[in-house]
């Protein structure tokens, strides 16, 4: 975002009904303070209210807290995720294997990000659905805050809401544009085949007991 900008929103921030004088730098010319102001207007973050004054819209409200004012980049933030945890009757695990980034060719249990505005277990309803073509009773088991490493770099940094399924039916869905739904034992696949962390995440579960639990974990890729 341009320094300008930046400059404009923190102004807003601190004075949430502003006038021009408010938020106009004294050191950056009429004409250019203009360009940027109703470049943020353009963008939907700010307009005039009924007194004449600036101010945030919801969606400019929504921007704020995730912009760092400092770098003026939007905050990195943990994915939010819902995971599924299910075993049949040859006590083999639910599993998809991915097609695309950034897990590509990789074995994980199945799982996708929160939608904006749904509820986890709603997503995890819908995950299992999509992803598997399956319907069953989902049970909440707890949160998994995960860290995955790449050469001493955090890479990735997720949260997942896991909930286990049972009494399922339908027929897997096998092939999808995502990846492929498969049945098997986590011991059959190689380290380097599995998504970071889901030895780890089981591992979890395992230990859970039935009892619901929050637990943090780190893998590396």
């Amino acid at each position: 975002m341009h320094e300008i900008q930046l400059d404009i929103l923190k102004r807003i921030t601190l004075c949430p009904e502003s006038r021009y004088i408010d938020l106009k730098n004294e050191d950056v010319d009429s004409n250019l303070f203009m360009y940027h102001l109703n470049q943020l207007m353009h963008k939907g973050l700010i307009v005039k209210n009924e007194n004449k004054k600036y101010v945030l819209t919801n969606e400019g409200r929504r921007y704020i807290s995730l912009l760092s004012t400092k770098s003026g980049e939007l905050r990195k933030q943990p994915q939010i995720l819902v995971m599924l945890y299910c075993r049949n009757e040859k006590d083999e695990l639910l599993l998809f294997k991915w097609k695309r980034e950034p897990n590509a060719n990789l074995v994980s249990l199945p799982h996708g990000m929160l939608h904006f505005g749904t509820s986890p277990k709603e997503m995890a309803k819908e995950e299992l659905k999509e992803k598997c073509n399956l319907e069953g009773e989902l049970t909440y088991r707890g949160d998994i805050y995960l860290k995955i490493w790449s050469d001493k770099e955090l890479f990735n940094h997720m949260i997942y809401h896991v909930f286990e399924v049972s009494n399922y039916h339908g027929e897997l869905k096998s092939n999808t544009v995502n990846g492929e739904c498969l049945w098997g034992r986590i011991e059959d696949f190689t380290e380097v085949e599995l998504m970071p962390g889901t030895w780890e995440v089981l591992d979890i579960i395992a230990a859970s007991d039935k009892e619901i639990f929050f637990a943090e974990t780190e893998a590396v890729l």
